[in-house]
């Protein structure tokens, strides 16, 4: 080791530890780094803890929701009456799936109380209206993922900020000790790398989050589309079955109805008011084929 000649190399030498002796562990990194570069630190610890706590909320939220629409298809093709099926939704845990299907079910009484089950527009009635409950359902599941892709894209760049600035520090250190040893460039150019490893560190969870989440949000929304088509698609079957038992001189037409007196689908033929299949009572549901929509097929 070459020693110092002269008074001010020795005063430096004292100033300056030896490499081996400097600390190079995150906590000291964080506490001898600049005010700026510390700012950047706390910056993306927070992000990146924000993410993870997004990320391990998204598992367990999207788990639960493809399970429930697992279970709601099961029970929708079940051959259960959908009166009792809307009756068991409205009791239990709402989800998206029962939420969509419950809409759809009191949108149909609602044109029932009406008398507009005879439209043909009804179907576009009720798909509207369910689809308004698809969109809020899509708008909670696309939750956060706004935020994931904000950190995945400006993370790298807050970190490579705190790295210029933490490099700037490291060559304002060299010029006041006049020198440039690795003792005195180290813990500057270390503190610069450790802003830009914490920026790669919350950017690259974000990303794959983000891709992540998204297909899975397509897929469930593909599901939910699939509810509304698969109702609308029931209730067109009924639609054209009651439409066809109705037309005047076939053998389920009661006796005295006219060509103007043509009743809506689901109107009971004995007392002559409106009842569609899905909301039959009791005592009308041996009639009802939507006690089991396809048992027929």
């Amino acid at each position: 080791m070459i020693q110092p000649s002269t008074p001010l190399q020795l005063v430096l030498a004292q100033a300056t530890p030896p490499i081996d002796h400097l600390d190079f562990s995150f906590v000291a990194l964080f506490a001898n780094a600049d005010w700026v570069v510390k700012i950047v630190i706390l910056v993306l610890i927070g992000c990146s803890g924000w993410t993870w706590t997004i990320i391990f909320w998204k598992e367990f939220f999207f788990r639960r929701v493809r399970k429930e629409i697992d279970q709601f298809e099961t029970q929708f093709w079940s051959g259960t009456n959908f009166q009792k099926l809307k009756g068991r939704l409205e009791e239990s845990r709402p989800h998206p799936s029962g939420r969509i299907f419950v809409r759809g079910m009191n949108e149909l009484a609602t044109i029932r109380s009406s008398n507009q089950f005879a439209s043909e527009r009804l179907f576009d009635r009720i798909e509207r209206a369910m689809d308004t409950v698809v969109q809020k359902e899509m708008a909670v599941l696309r939750e956060y993922l706004g935020f994931l892709a904000t950190v995945g894209n400006i993370a790298p760049f807050i970190g490579l900020f705190g790295t210029v600035w933490g490099i700037m520090s490291a060559f304002q250190s060299i010029a006041a000790a006049q020198r440039s040893s690795l003792a005195v460039v180290a813990p500057g150019i270390a503190e610069a790398l450790f802003a830009t490893a914490l920026g790669l560190v919350a950017a690259i969870p974000a990303v794959v989050a983000y891709n992540r989440y998204t297909a899975q949000t397509a897929g469930i929304e593909d599901s939910l589309e699939k509810v509304v088509d698969d109702f609308s698609a029931v209730l067109a079957r009924q639609f054209e079955r009651r439409k066809t038992t109705l037309q005047p001189g076939s053998a389920a037409t009661p006796a005295g109805t006219s060509a103007g007196d043509t009743m809506a689908p689901g109107m009971d033929a004995a007392t002559h008011h409106p009842g569609d299949p899905l909301l039959s009572p009791e005592s009308n549901r041996a009639a009802s084929p939507f006690e089991n929509p396809y048992s027929s097929q």
